[in-house]
């Protein structure tokens, strides 16, 4: 039994201990740098202004530059469009007054 324990023990520190042990970021959409940033993209949208937001965006913890965008502008971000679920019609309810004779 002890070794068992011991076993456990060892192989559950070991785990912990490589582990990655990265913090989560909050995104922070008042960043003055990110706020910087978009105001530079927004009045010239070129490449390297792109590039400067997307890594303003990162660092402020965003996980994509639509993301970051839409947080700053206030707006939501474009998801892609998903089909909707093909439903079955229900077949026609049978009039009252057009019921069929049973066939006996």
């Amino acid at each position: 039994m002890r070794f068992r324990n011991w076993l456990l023990t060892g192989t559950s520190i070991t785990l912990l201990a490589l582990a990655p042990a990265t913090a989560a970021h909050a995104q922070d959409a008042n960043n003055p740098d990110l706020r910087a940033a978009y105001q530079a993209f927004s009045a010239d949208q070129s490449d390297e202004n792109k590039q400067k937001l997307t890594e303003a965006c990162i660092g402020a913890g965003f996980q994509s530059l639509d993301d970051c965008i839409a947080a700053l502008s206030g707006a939501t971000p474009v998801q892609p469009e998903q089909p909707a679920p093909a439903e079955e019609a229900p077949p026609p309810a049978p009039k009252a007054g057009s019921a069929a004779a049973p066939a006996h």
